[in-house]
């Protein structure tokens, strides 16, 4: 009987069709089982990591000293930075009423340095402005801003 079952040329190519077909239906079912037990497992600490920032910088959007993940988080999630390094006073008032016109779009982070200066990081760019005029901050907000407003395809 085993003979005549080994013999025929189409038993064999049936039974190797029906192996291959339930190896990737079982393979299948492991991915949908196993695939989302791992990905859960790994993700647990970055996720209130990510929260924790959101509510952060959620409503406000003027801090001191912010930690190289903090901005990393912000860069990351499509906001601009400005990096505000003072000498004597953190107050600028005109930067300040920028960072809140872009409604957090713009972070503005004081520093206390040896030179007065600002540079914005984005995704986009990265630009410096020594020169603090209103013109040359604008200027160079909206060549870094993800989502420059149309007011900045009128400058040049």
């Amino acid at each position: 009987m085993a003979g005549k079952f080994l013999n025929g040329g189409m038993d064999m190519k049936r039974i190797i069709v029906l192996v291959f077909v339930f190896s990737v239906i079982l393979l299948f079912l492991a991915e949908i089982v196993f695939i989302p037990l791992s990905s859960s497992r790994d993700t647990g600490t970055t996720i209130s990591g990510t929260d924790d920032f959101a509510k952060k910088f959620n409503q406000t959007w003027i801090f001191e000293n912010l930690t190289q993940e903090e901005r990393s988080y912000l860069i990351a999630n499509g906001r601009t930075l400005a990096t505000y390094n003072y000498t004597d006073s953190p107050q600028f008032f005109e930067l300040e009423t920028i960072v809140n016109e872009f409604s957090g779009q713009v972070v503005l982070e004081r520093e206390k340095s040896d030179k007065r200066e600002i540079i914005f990081q984005s995704r986009r760019d990265t630009s410096r402005v020594e020169n603090l005029t209103n013109e040359n901050i604008i200027l160079a907000l909206c060549g870094v801003l993800e989502y420059p407003p149309p007011d900045c395809s009128s400058l040049e």
